[in-house]
């Protein structure tokens, strides 16, 4: 089981249980400002700037003259030149992508502080595939690390974008060690997939809503009814603070 922990404020807050949909969003989009912003290296040195140069030309661009070659060649020699402007055309690229963010637990503290506007919104499970799911794409595990992401142009050399595009997810699943609380699972729609926007999914993964511990009767009352209408099937609980530990418990809700 998969969660996603919303806010009542949230534009998307009822999507899921009206339409089946699910948004993916661009990392630019996201609260950390070091999201998707790798450090470009391998390209400093002249012959190394030549090489991936000469490799993607042979790669991508073999059915031109050989004049028009000699000028893409010095056009992308003055481009990649400047560390600013590659960095900027590779997060670019990043932010081409959509990423839907999940978490393995319903009852993280912290979580709902920081995405359930302080354990007043909902929290939502899913039953999805954990690697390939069908509607979502690739799971991917963050993995989080002190040190900074790299990402090399250099090292994709070949002929197919595979390479190139796994480089980059990497590059989209990894955080500094300060979010490792929140023990995420991305899944992630590449560019050529349709990137960020709103996807359709299979209704009936959706097998669980937790209400938060501090959220109001009003909003509890109109969630309850909402989901009871366009998904009847599942469970709604009601999360609880424990009274004696630092933890939340929850208990189902009576819908009848």
């Amino acid at each position: 089981m998969f969660y996603k922990y919303r806010s009542f404020d949230s534009a998307y807050k009822y999507s899921v249980f009206e339409r089946a949909e699910l948004y993916f969003s661009k990392p630019s989009e996201f609260n950390d400002p070091f999201e998707s912003k790798p450090k470009i290296v391998g390209l400093d040195t002249l012959q190394e700037r030549q090489k991936y140069v000469d490799s993607y030309i042979k790669n991508q661009q073999s059915d031109i003259r050989h004049k028009e070659k000699q000028a893409l060649r010095r056009q992308l020699l003055i481009r990649i030149s400047n560390q600013d402007l590659i960095e900027r055309d590779v997060h670019k690229q990043l932010d081409l992508y959509g990423i839907f963010c999940t978490a393995k637990k319903w009852n993280h503290i912290l979580m709902w502080s920081h995405y359930s506007e302080s354990h007043t919104g909902f929290c939502m499970g899913f039953n999805f595939e954990s690697e390939f799911d069908r509607d979502l794409g690739t799971a991917q595990e963050v993995r989080y690390t002190d040190k900074y992401p790299e990402f090399n142009p250099g090292l994709f050399e070949s002929d197919s974008s595979k390479e190139l595009e796994e480089l980059l997810v990497l590059s989209l699943a990894t955080k500094s060690t300060e979010w490792s609380y929140e023990e995420e699972v991305r899944y992630i729609k590449l560019a050529r997939e349709g990137g960020s926007r709103i996807y359709k999914f299979n209704e009936k993964k959706v097998k669980e809503v937790i209400i938060g511990a501090c959220a109001s009767n009003y909003y509890r009352g109109e969630l309850i009814e909402i989901v009871g209408k366009h998904m009847p099937w599942v469970n709604i609980y009601q999360a609880k603070l424990s009274k004696s530990k630092y933890e939340l418990y929850r208990e189902p809700i009576n819908r009848k």
